[in-house]
């Protein structure tokens, strides 16, 4: 496992069925998962990275509410799954939570543009 360098009390992985199926408390996982699984002072906090199959690739990204992390961590934690999609080579589909303000903003910001009601972002 790895340590955040920007905050110390963040380390993460690459993600697990496990870890996807505890933090989403889901069962039925029939797409291929590859990310990062984050870890806020050892407790799994946070899941992002892509889901493949069904003829598209579809970028996600979860975090506790209550964990006091700033935005930097946020971005930085944001910026190894982009980057990881960036060697992949592959273009990729998300969508904002309406209920967490500036999420477009932030999309855009990662390269993703508005297209027909998803955010898009193409190949680096």
């Amino acid at each position: 496992m790895e340590v955040l360098k920007s905050n110390k009390r963040i380390s993460y992985r690459p993600i697990t069925k496990i870890d996807f199926k505890s933090y989403y408390n889901y069962d039925n996982i029939k797409q291929t998962i590859k990310g990062f699984s984050f870890f806020y002072d050892g407790k799994l906090s946070g899941v992002a990275g892509i889901v493949y199959g069904d003829g598209y690739m579809y970028m996600f990204s979860e975090y506790d509410k209550d964990i006091n992390v700033s935005k930097l961590s946020i971005w930085r934690c944001t910026k190894l799954v982009i980057d990881m999609v960036d060697k992949m080579r592959i273009g990729v589909f998300a969508e904002c939570n309406p209920n967490i303000p500036n999420a477009n903003r932030f999309l855009e910001r990662l390269g993703f543009r508005l297209m027909d009601g998803l955010y898009y972002r193409g190949v680096a």
